[in-house]
C-alpha cells in the first residue's frame, strides 16, 4: 500500500544520521546535505526515481504510437474502426500535451532552479 512504499522512501533518512535533506533559507529552496548517504539520496531517491518513471511513460507513448499507427494502417477502409482509431489518436496527443510540460517543469526545478539569482527567479523556475 501507499504507506508502505513511503516507509520505504523515508527509511534511509532514519537509518543513518549523516542522511538528511534541509531548507535553505537564504535561497528557499529545499536540498540535501553535502554527507555521501545524502547525495546518494539524492540521486537514487529523489532523481533517479522520477527520471525512471518519465522513462516508462515515454516508453508506452513510444508503444501505443507503434500500435496506432498499424491500427490506423488496417482499419483505413473500415470508416467506424477509423473514426476509433481517430479518436485514440486525440487521446494520444493528449497524453503528449500533459508530458511534455511535465519534463519541463520537472527540469527547471531540478535544474535550472540552481542557477536563480533573483527571488523572482527562483519562485519561477520551481513553482511552473
Amino acid at each position: 500500500s501507499a504507506i508502505v512504499i513511503a516507509f520505504i522512501q523515508v527509511f534511509p533518512l532514519f537509518w543513518d544520521e549523516g542522511c538528511y535533506f534541509v531548507y535553505f533559507t537564504d535561497i528557499a529552496i529545499w536540498g540535501f546535505g553535502d554527507t555521501s548517504c545524502s547525495q546518494l539520496y539524492f540521486f537514487y531517491q529523489d532523481f533517479l526515481l522520477s527520471v525512471c518513471i518519465f522513462c516508462f511513460i515515454l516508453f508506452l507513448d513510444a508503444i501505443a504510437v507503434i500500435t496506432l499507427r498499424q491500427a490506423l494502417d488496417l482499419s483505413q477502409f473500415n470508416q467506424c474502426l477509423r473514426q476509433k482509431r481517430l479518436l485514440e489518436i486525440g487521446f494520444f496527443v493528449q497524453s503528449l500535451c500533459r508530458m511534455v510540460p511535465s519534463l519541463f517543469v520537472y527540469f527547471s526545478f531540478t535544474f535550472i532552479s540552481r542557477f536563480a539569482t533573483t527571488d523572482w527567479e527562483l519562485f519561477g523556475t520551481t513553482t511552473l
